[in-house]
Protein backbone atom coordinates (compact mmCIF):
# COMPACT_ATOMS: atom_id res chain seq x y z
CA UNK A 1 0.00 0.00 0.00
CA UNK A 2 1.28 3.49 -0.17
CA UNK A 3 0.80 6.08 2.47
CA UNK A 4 -1.80 9.25 2.23
CA UNK A 5 -2.18 11.82 4.10
CA UNK A 6 -4.90 14.28 3.92
CA UNK A 7 -7.55 14.01 1.17
CA UNK A 8 -7.78 12.19 -1.92
CA UNK A 9 -9.70 14.08 -5.21
CA UNK A 10 -11.09 12.09 -7.90
CA UNK A 11 -13.93 13.54 -11.01
CA UNK A 12 -15.54 11.25 -13.57
CA UNK A 13 -17.70 12.86 -16.61
CA UNK A 14 -21.03 12.06 -17.39
CA UNK A 15 -21.80 10.14 -21.12
CA UNK A 16 -24.14 9.78 -23.26
CA UNK A 17 -23.99 6.09 -25.36
CA UNK A 18 -25.22 4.95 -29.05
CA UNK A 19 -25.83 7.92 -30.95
CA UNK A 20 -28.35 6.51 -32.32
CA UNK A 21 -27.38 3.21 -34.30
CA UNK A 22 -24.49 2.81 -32.75
CA UNK A 23 -26.24 0.42 -30.12
CA UNK A 24 -23.76 -0.69 -27.38
CA UNK A 25 -20.89 0.23 -29.34
CA UNK A 26 -20.53 3.77 -29.33
CA UNK A 27 -19.96 6.04 -26.45
CA UNK A 28 -18.78 10.16 -25.72
CA UNK A 29 -17.56 11.69 -22.64
CA UNK A 30 -19.72 15.12 -21.77
CA UNK A 31 -18.29 18.13 -19.54
CA UNK A 32 -20.44 17.28 -16.61
CA UNK A 33 -18.75 15.91 -13.53
CA UNK A 34 -19.03 13.73 -10.48
CA UNK A 35 -16.74 13.90 -7.84
CA UNK A 36 -15.59 12.29 -4.41
CA UNK A 37 -13.30 13.21 -2.35
CA UNK A 38 -11.65 10.61 0.41
CA UNK A 39 -10.10 10.96 3.48
CA UNK A 40 -8.42 7.71 4.00
CA UNK A 41 -7.99 6.20 8.05
CA UNK A 42 -11.32 8.24 9.37
CA UNK A 43 -13.87 6.11 10.15
CA UNK A 44 -16.57 5.30 7.81
CA UNK A 45 -18.98 7.65 6.24
CA UNK A 46 -20.60 8.81 3.59
CA UNK A 47 -21.85 12.16 2.61
CA UNK A 48 -23.95 13.24 -0.75
CA UNK A 49 -24.47 16.71 -2.03
CA UNK A 50 -26.18 17.26 -5.29
CA UNK A 51 -28.47 14.40 -7.56
CA UNK A 52 -29.31 12.04 -5.40
CA UNK A 53 -28.54 13.18 -2.15
CA UNK A 54 -32.48 12.23 -0.86
CA UNK A 55 -32.27 8.74 -2.45
CA UNK A 56 -28.86 7.24 -2.83
CA UNK A 57 -27.58 5.13 0.14
CA UNK A 58 -25.00 6.24 2.57
CA UNK A 59 -23.87 2.97 3.48
CA UNK A 60 -21.52 0.62 1.85
CA UNK A 61 -24.66 -0.57 -0.74
CA UNK A 62 -24.18 2.53 -2.42
CA UNK A 63 -23.06 1.78 -5.65
CA UNK A 64 -19.20 3.59 -5.72
CA UNK A 65 -18.41 1.96 -2.80
CA UNK A 66 -19.16 -1.51 -4.02
CA UNK A 67 -16.85 -0.70 -6.35
CA UNK A 68 -14.18 0.57 -4.15
CA UNK A 69 -14.62 -2.76 -2.34
CA UNK A 70 -14.45 -4.83 -4.92
CA UNK A 71 -11.55 -3.55 -6.21
CA UNK A 72 -9.52 -3.93 -3.25
CA UNK A 73 -10.60 -7.58 -3.58
CA UNK A 74 -9.53 -7.71 -6.74
CA UNK A 75 -5.60 -7.26 -6.29
CA UNK A 76 -5.93 -9.13 -3.07
CA UNK A 77 -5.24 -6.59 -0.72
CA UNK A 78 -6.91 -4.77 2.28
CA UNK A 79 -9.80 -2.55 2.20
CA UNK A 80 -8.83 0.95 3.53
CA UNK A 81 -11.18 2.25 5.64
CA UNK A 82 -12.56 6.09 5.40
CA UNK A 83 -14.83 9.02 4.99
CA UNK A 84 -16.30 10.09 1.50
CA UNK A 85 -17.70 13.10 0.11
CA UNK A 86 -19.86 12.37 -2.81
CA UNK A 87 -20.29 15.79 -5.15
CA UNK A 88 -23.14 14.20 -8.07
CA UNK A 89 -23.97 16.55 -10.64
CA UNK A 90 -25.20 13.82 -13.40
CA UNK A 91 -28.71 13.40 -13.16
CA UNK A 92 -29.66 9.83 -12.08
CA UNK A 93 -31.62 7.05 -14.13
CA UNK A 94 -31.80 9.63 -17.09
CA UNK A 95 -29.55 7.94 -19.72
CA UNK A 96 -26.01 9.69 -19.22
CA UNK A 97 -24.13 7.47 -17.46
CA UNK A 98 -24.24 8.17 -13.08
CA UNK A 99 -23.95 4.40 -12.59
CA UNK A 100 -20.86 4.46 -14.39
CA UNK A 101 -19.37 7.13 -12.93
CA UNK A 102 -19.90 6.08 -9.59
CA UNK A 103 -18.14 3.16 -10.10
CA UNK A 104 -15.22 4.24 -12.04
CA UNK A 105 -14.87 6.54 -9.33
CA UNK A 106 -15.25 3.79 -6.92
CA UNK A 107 -12.92 1.72 -8.58
CA UNK A 108 -10.49 4.26 -9.68
CA UNK A 109 -10.10 5.47 -6.12
CA UNK A 110 -9.23 1.89 -5.06
CA UNK A 111 -6.90 1.69 -7.52
CA UNK A 112 -4.80 4.95 -6.62
CA UNK A 113 -4.35 3.45 -2.75
CA UNK A 114 -2.80 0.70 -4.58
CA UNK A 115 1.11 0.34 -5.64
CA UNK A 116 0.58 -0.69 -9.06
CA UNK A 117 1.50 0.49 -12.75
CA UNK A 118 -0.81 2.61 -14.68
CA UNK A 119 -1.26 -0.65 -17.39
CA UNK A 120 -1.98 -2.45 -14.12
CA UNK A 121 -4.92 0.22 -13.02
CA UNK A 122 -6.40 0.74 -16.16
CA UNK A 123 -7.15 -2.97 -16.85
CA UNK A 124 -8.17 -3.79 -13.35
CA UNK A 125 -10.91 -1.14 -13.34
CA UNK A 126 -12.00 -1.16 -16.50
CA UNK A 127 -12.59 -5.63 -15.20
CA UNK A 128 -14.06 -4.14 -12.03
CA UNK A 129 -16.46 -1.65 -13.59
CA UNK A 130 -17.63 -3.77 -16.26
CA UNK A 131 -18.21 -6.51 -13.84
CA UNK A 132 -20.89 -4.19 -12.49
CA UNK A 133 -22.39 -2.19 -15.28
CA UNK A 134 -22.32 -4.33 -18.19
CA UNK A 135 -22.01 -1.37 -20.71
CA UNK A 136 -18.38 -0.56 -22.26
CA UNK A 137 -20.28 2.41 -24.01
CA UNK A 138 -20.48 4.18 -20.99
CA UNK A 139 -17.57 2.90 -19.00
CA UNK A 140 -14.95 3.40 -21.14
CA UNK A 141 -15.73 7.20 -22.38
CA UNK A 142 -16.18 7.72 -18.68
CA UNK A 143 -12.70 6.39 -17.91
CA UNK A 144 -10.62 7.50 -20.77
CA UNK A 145 -12.96 10.61 -21.95
CA UNK A 146 -13.58 11.57 -25.45
CA UNK A 147 -15.73 9.79 -28.13
CA UNK A 148 -15.26 6.37 -28.43
CA UNK A 149 -15.86 2.98 -30.77
CA UNK A 150 -15.90 -0.21 -27.94
CA UNK A 151 -15.28 -3.66 -29.35
CA UNK A 152 -15.53 -6.69 -27.25
CA UNK A 153 -13.57 -9.41 -28.66
CA UNK A 154 -12.44 -12.99 -26.74
CA UNK A 155 -13.47 -11.43 -23.15
CA UNK A 156 -12.03 -8.20 -23.67
CA UNK A 157 -13.28 -4.78 -24.24
CA UNK A 158 -10.99 -3.01 -26.67
CA UNK A 159 -11.54 0.70 -27.67
CA UNK A 160 -11.15 2.86 -30.24
CA UNK A 161 -10.91 6.81 -29.56
CA UNK A 162 -12.36 8.96 -32.49
CA UNK A 163 -11.46 12.98 -32.73
CA UNK A 164 -13.26 15.30 -30.71
CA UNK A 165 -15.98 17.55 -32.33
CA UNK A 166 -14.62 20.23 -30.13
CA UNK A 167 -17.25 23.04 -31.85
CA UNK A 168 -19.83 21.25 -31.03
CA UNK A 169 -22.22 21.89 -28.06
CA UNK A 170 -24.82 19.48 -26.85
CA UNK A 171 -27.86 19.69 -25.67
CA UNK A 172 -29.45 17.90 -22.94
CA UNK A 173 -33.48 17.79 -22.51
CA UNK A 174 -33.94 15.93 -19.29
CA UNK A 175 -37.35 14.34 -19.07
CA UNK A 176 -39.13 14.83 -15.58
CA UNK A 177 -39.26 11.07 -15.65
CA UNK A 178 -36.72 8.53 -15.27
CA UNK A 179 -36.54 5.28 -17.09
CA UNK A 180 -34.50 2.29 -15.72
CA UNK A 181 -31.92 0.58 -17.86
CA UNK A 182 -33.82 -2.82 -17.42
CA UNK A 183 -36.84 -1.30 -18.34
CA UNK A 184 -35.76 0.32 -21.60
CA UNK A 185 -33.92 -2.66 -22.28
CA UNK A 186 -37.76 -4.98 -21.63
CA UNK A 187 -38.83 -3.17 -24.31
CA UNK A 188 -36.68 -4.22 -27.08
CA UNK A 189 -37.96 -7.60 -27.63
CA UNK A 190 -35.08 -10.20 -28.36
CA UNK A 191 -34.99 -10.36 -32.22
CA UNK A 192 -34.01 -7.50 -34.65
CA UNK A 193 -34.52 -8.46 -38.80
CA UNK A 194 -32.11 -8.06 -41.71
CA UNK A 195 -33.12 -5.02 -42.64
CA UNK A 196 -32.72 -3.24 -39.31
CA UNK A 197 -29.68 -4.61 -38.58
CA UNK A 198 -28.36 -3.25 -42.37
CA UNK A 199 -29.58 0.09 -41.72
CA UNK A 200 -28.00 0.52 -38.08
CA UNK A 201 -24.81 -0.79 -39.76
CA UNK A 202 -24.55 1.91 -42.81
CA UNK A 203 -25.73 4.66 -40.04
CA UNK A 204 -22.60 4.07 -37.33
CA UNK A 205 -20.10 3.79 -40.37
CA UNK A 206 -21.93 7.44 -41.36
CA UNK A 207 -21.37 8.55 -37.75
CA UNK A 208 -17.53 7.54 -37.67
CA UNK A 209 -17.27 9.07 -40.98
CA UNK A 210 -18.47 11.93 -40.05
CA UNK A 211 -16.97 12.38 -36.65
CA UNK A 212 -13.15 11.69 -37.95
CA UNK A 213 -13.70 14.06 -40.90
CA UNK A 214 -15.50 16.49 -38.77
CA UNK A 215 -17.87 16.60 -41.54
CA UNK A 216 -21.63 17.08 -40.04
CA UNK A 217 -23.44 17.29 -42.82
CA UNK A 218 -24.68 14.06 -42.65
CA UNK A 219 -24.65 13.51 -38.56
CA UNK A 220 -28.45 13.95 -38.55
CA UNK A 221 -28.87 11.41 -40.63
CA UNK A 222 -25.89 9.28 -39.24
CA UNK A 223 -28.25 9.22 -36.28
CA UNK A 224 -31.18 7.79 -37.11
CA UNK A 225 -31.78 3.98 -35.42
CA UNK A 226 -34.35 1.16 -36.40
CA UNK A 227 -33.57 -0.65 -33.15
CA UNK A 228 -34.27 0.96 -30.09
CA UNK A 229 -34.83 4.56 -30.14
CA UNK A 230 -38.38 5.06 -31.19
CA UNK A 231 -39.59 2.04 -28.64
CA UNK A 232 -37.66 4.25 -25.32
CA UNK A 233 -39.04 7.92 -26.72
CA UNK A 234 -42.50 5.81 -26.42
CA UNK A 235 -42.24 4.91 -22.35
CA UNK A 236 -42.02 9.33 -22.06
CA UNK A 237 -45.32 10.87 -23.15
CA UNK A 238 -44.63 13.83 -24.79
CA UNK A 239 -40.92 13.12 -25.49
CA UNK A 240 -40.93 11.72 -29.55
CA UNK A 241 -43.22 14.65 -30.58
CA UNK A 242 -40.28 17.06 -28.91
CA UNK A 243 -37.84 14.79 -30.58
CA UNK A 244 -39.38 15.28 -34.02
CA UNK A 245 -40.24 18.82 -33.74
CA UNK A 246 -36.36 19.71 -32.11
CA UNK A 247 -34.46 17.98 -35.17
CA UNK A 248 -37.34 20.13 -37.78
CA UNK A 249 -34.49 23.57 -36.57
CA UNK A 250 -32.11 24.48 -38.46
CA UNK A 251 -29.43 24.51 -36.02
CA UNK A 252 -29.97 21.44 -34.69
CA UNK A 253 -27.12 19.28 -36.47
CA UNK A 254 -28.25 15.93 -34.58
CA UNK A 255 -30.29 14.22 -32.08
CA UNK A 256 -30.14 10.77 -30.61
CA UNK A 257 -31.41 9.27 -27.50
CA UNK A 258 -28.82 9.38 -25.12
CA UNK A 259 -28.13 6.06 -23.86
CA UNK A 260 -31.17 4.00 -22.80
CA UNK A 261 -33.12 7.23 -22.07
CA UNK A 262 -35.00 9.03 -20.82
CA UNK A 263 -32.49 12.15 -21.91
CA UNK A 264 -32.76 13.07 -25.30
CA UNK A 265 -29.30 15.08 -26.97
CA UNK A 266 -29.03 17.48 -29.40
CA UNK A 267 -25.81 18.41 -31.30
CA UNK A 268 -25.52 22.57 -32.53
CA UNK A 269 -22.56 24.98 -33.07
CA UNK A 270 -20.79 26.51 -29.95
CA UNK A 271 -22.59 29.84 -31.26
CA UNK A 272 -25.39 28.44 -31.75
CA UNK A 273 -26.46 27.24 -28.95
CA UNK A 274 -27.86 29.60 -26.65
CA UNK A 275 -30.25 30.27 -29.96
CA UNK A 276 -31.48 26.51 -30.05
CA UNK A 277 -31.57 26.79 -26.33
CA UNK A 278 -34.27 29.09 -26.41
CA UNK A 279 -35.97 27.26 -29.09
CA UNK A 280 -36.19 24.24 -27.11
CA UNK A 281 -37.69 26.35 -24.18
CA UNK A 282 -40.81 27.64 -26.35
CA UNK A 283 -41.29 23.50 -27.53
CA UNK A 284 -41.22 22.31 -24.25
CA UNK A 285 -43.71 25.38 -22.76
CA UNK A 286 -46.04 24.95 -26.36
CA UNK A 287 -45.98 21.34 -25.34
CA UNK A 288 -46.32 21.06 -21.70
CA UNK A 289 -43.38 19.03 -21.29
CA UNK A 290 -41.48 19.03 -18.18
CA UNK A 291 -37.99 18.80 -18.53
CA UNK A 292 -34.92 21.07 -17.66
CA UNK A 293 -32.09 21.85 -20.42
CA UNK A 294 -28.50 21.06 -20.09
CA UNK A 295 -26.02 22.62 -22.20
CA UNK A 296 -22.72 21.21 -22.32
CA UNK A 297 -20.08 19.58 -25.14
CA UNK A 298 -18.10 16.40 -25.41
CA UNK A 299 -14.59 16.47 -23.28
CA UNK A 300 -11.12 14.46 -23.92
CA UNK A 301 -11.08 14.48 -19.87
CA UNK A 302 -12.18 10.69 -18.45
CA UNK A 303 -11.27 10.08 -14.77
CA UNK A 304 -9.22 12.89 -13.11
CA UNK A 305 -6.93 13.00 -9.66
CA UNK A 306 -6.74 16.49 -8.29
CA UNK A 307 -4.89 17.51 -5.97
Amino acid sequence: MISINGSITLSAPATTANFGAGFDALGGALNIRNEVVFFPGKPFSVKIYGEGSNSLPRTKENLLIKAYEATFREFGEKIVEGAFIIKNRIPLSRGLGSSAAAIVLGSSLAASLINCTKEERDEVVLKVALKFEGHPDNIVPCYYGGIQICVESQGKVNNFSLPLPSQLAVLLVVPRKKISTQKARKVLGKKVNIEQAVFNIQRSCLFVWSIDRNDFRWLKEAMEDSIHQEKRLSLVDGAPKFFKEALKHPLCISGWLSGSGSTMAFATTKNDSKNLEEYFQKILEKLKFEARLIVTEFTDSGIIFSD
